[in-house]
């Protein structure tokens, strides 16, 4: 079944976009997040670095375009017992 076919015959789809998560790629994902417009952002938060300056950057710049969002942790089985 080709992806056109599985879109005519959905009631919902679910697309993702994997944005850069690095402060170098900023741009790239300011340009991701306004040019495709998705009605949410899934924040993927490491468990073994925490909230780290970037990942706030990225929290500032959702809320400033308004943009619901919600965290996921990663690596949660390496976490240290502190995070």
């Amino acid at each position: 079944m080709t992806a056109e076919r599985i879109g005519e015959r959905s009631a919902k789809l679910v697309s993702f976009l994997d944005l850069a998560g690095h402060s170098k790629y900023q741009r790239t994902t300011l340009h991701g997040l306004t040019g495709y417009s998705p009605h949410y952002a899934m924040l993927v938060i490491s468990a073994t670095a925490g909230i780290t300056r970037i990942t706030e950057e990225h929290i500032g710049l959702l809320l400033a375009l308004d943009m619901p969002l919600f965290a996921v942790l990663n690596k949660c089985e390496l976490a240290p017992g502190a995070v």
